[in-house]
């Protein structure tokens, strides 16, 4: 389908600024977990497609706007894996962390209260407020829009990032192949998010059966490695404070058993990638 203008892009990404624009307000009013994850959520798909597309948009607003999309991403971001942590503690955790010192627990939970002091101060700033304002700016003022010097088949531009991103992830699977390094896992895990938020976005413009082939492949991967992500985090957090308290053992047994989850992941993950990568 050929398109002589950005209108169904700026279809999709209009959609996402206005969710951006309630879960922000929902997060300040309500400082609802939930909405916080959706304001992080709508605001990677944003990312996802901008940069996707970014060749239809006027560049320089572009790269204004991806700047500061990231910025409010970033900062975000910085509360989450201690929430995860937590959560975790209270759940699946929950039988090692009641063998933890009770400091450590309540260490964390003061660390996180002063983390969520400064997220609502930060989210409620006038700058991310006005960021907010100019992402709808930058789509609803069709300057930014080059409709006039571009035509493009959707279909075929679709197809073609998401074959270039599959590409990325073989050549990133070999050298995880190669090194072992969790930080290729990682990057591999970002570019099947982003595939996942093109065919969500755009399911209607790509062929059925191979849109629904991609996509139930990159929501068992990105499932996969996110848990195995935030794994990696949850041993880093508890590796940082295990020095500062006694009962070294009961800080050694955690350790033990989140690596034996991130091992089983890891096995998973590997079979996954394998047969995805055969199957090119």
């Amino acid at each position: 389908m050929k398109i002589d203008n950005c209108q169904p892009i700026v279809t999709v990404l209009r959609n996402f600024a206005h969710n951006i624009y309630l879960h922000h307000n929902d997060f300040i009013e309500k400082e609802d977990d939930e909405a916080l994850h959706q304001l992080r959520v709508n605001i990677r798909k944003s990312r996802a497609i901008l940069n996707t597309f970014h060749t239809l948009f006027n560049e320089q607003n572009y790269q204004t706007i991806d700047k500061e999309l990231a910025k409010i991403a970033k900062k975000s971001n910085k509360s989450r894996n201690l929430d995860v942590f937590l959560e975790a503690c209270e759940d699946e955790f929950a039988p090692y962390v009641k063998k933890l010192p009770k400091k450590f627990y309540k260490t964390l939970m003061d660390k996180r209260k002063k983390k969520r002091k400064k997220l609502i101060k930060f989210l409620n700033s006038r700058d991310v407020k006005q960021t907010i304002l100019n992402y709808f700016a930058f789509l609803y003022d069709k300057t930014n829009q080059l409709m006039d010097k571009k035509e493009v088949d959707l279909s075929v531009h679709l197809e073609k990032s998401i074959d270039d991103t599959v590409q990325e992830i073989h050549l990133f699977y070999r050298a995880y192949q190669e090194h072992r390094e969790e930080k290729i896992l990682h990057k591999i895990r970002l570019h099947f998010k982003k595939i996942r938020y093109l065919l969500e976005a755009f399911q209607s413009y790509m062929p059925q059966k191979k849109e629904e082939a991609m996509l139930e492949t990159s929501k068992q991967l990105q499932k996969e490695l996110g848990n195995f992500h935030d794994l990696s985090i949850q041993e880093l957090i508890i590796e940082d404070y295990r020095q500062n308290y006694g009962n070294k053992k009961a800080f050694e047994v955690f350790v033990e058993a989140i690596q034996k989850q991130k091992g089983l992941l890891t096995m998973s993950i590997e079979s996954l990638l394998e047969e995805m990568n055969n199957a090119k």
